[in-house]
């Protein structure tokens, strides 16, 4: 039988067991979508298998019948998607908040020394600051610094670069630097923050992935529906109603 190792290019690829790593970790969203579509096709459609890895816990449950949850390399759960997304969620749910980040062996290229959270929970619409001493080898450097905001089931529900806002490191000389991610309209729900630096989008300097998390809680004002959001939502809008 044949078995192929995928990765990021699995929509045109056509054996009897395909496995994919992390294939919605890369390209842009036109991509991701035909290879979501491809791999359905695939599995419903040609009756083949794909042993499909992934954090994107929606994905996951979109796309396949049983899953296996790896846990520090072993097996915690084989069975039921929807179960094992349950009991891996719940899982991380019951781990502590973590809202303080230091590094301690720092590696040579490395530019984020510690990063920490103004308050690991806060309500729906509030600001969040995140503050970040960083390493003085990059000073009045020109830098790209990106944070990733994913929800409890590894979905990307926000991007945040400091070129959006206009900030430049170049010819400054500074080790601590304070962003403050402005009205969040997210959810209930855990999320963690992941950081990308780079002297451009094309070289990267340092990475963390899903090191720091918080918590938001529904304010009684943002919203008044009885019923729940559901849960595939992920931001909240608030509107205006007018009746002429």
């Amino acid at each position: 039988m044949q078995l192929r190792l995928a990765f990021s290019v699995a929509a045109f690829l056509e054996p009897e067991i395909l496995l994919v790593d992390e294939v919605l970790a890369v390209g842009d969203a036109e991509f991701q979508r035909k290879c979501i579509n491809r791999m359905e096709e695939v599995s419903r459609q040609d009756g083949r298998t794909i042993l499909f890895v992934s954090h994107q816990l929606n994905s996951v449950v979109k796309l396949c019948n049983s899953a296996v949850w790896l846990d520090q390399g072993k097996i915690a759960f084989h069975g039921p998607v929807e179960e094992a997304v349950s009991r891996y969620t719940q899982s991380a749910l019951s781990t502590q908040l973590q809202s303080h980040f230091l590094r301690k062996d720092i590696p040579e290229t490395a530019l984020f020394e510690e990063i920490s959270l103004g308050k690991s929970v806060i309500q729906t619409g509030d600001d969040l600051d995140v503050l970040f001493r960083l390493s003085k080898k990059y000073e009045k450097r020109e830098l790209v610094i990106n944070i990733n905001i994913r929800d409890q089931f590894g979905e990307l529900v926000s991007h945040i670069i400091n070129e959006d806002a206009g900030f430049t490191t170049a010819e400054k000389s500074f080790s601590k630097l304070k962003v403050t991610l402005k009205t969040l309209n997210l959810v209930s729900g855990r999320y963690s923050l992941s950081f990308w630096a780079g002297l451009d989008m094309m070289h990267g300097i340092d990475q963390l992935e899903n090191i720091i998390s918080f918590e938001i809680t529904e304010q009684q004002f943002f919203t008044q529906r009885a019923a729940a959001f559901p849960s595939s939502a992920r931001t909240i809008i608030r509107s205006e109603w007018q009746a002429d």
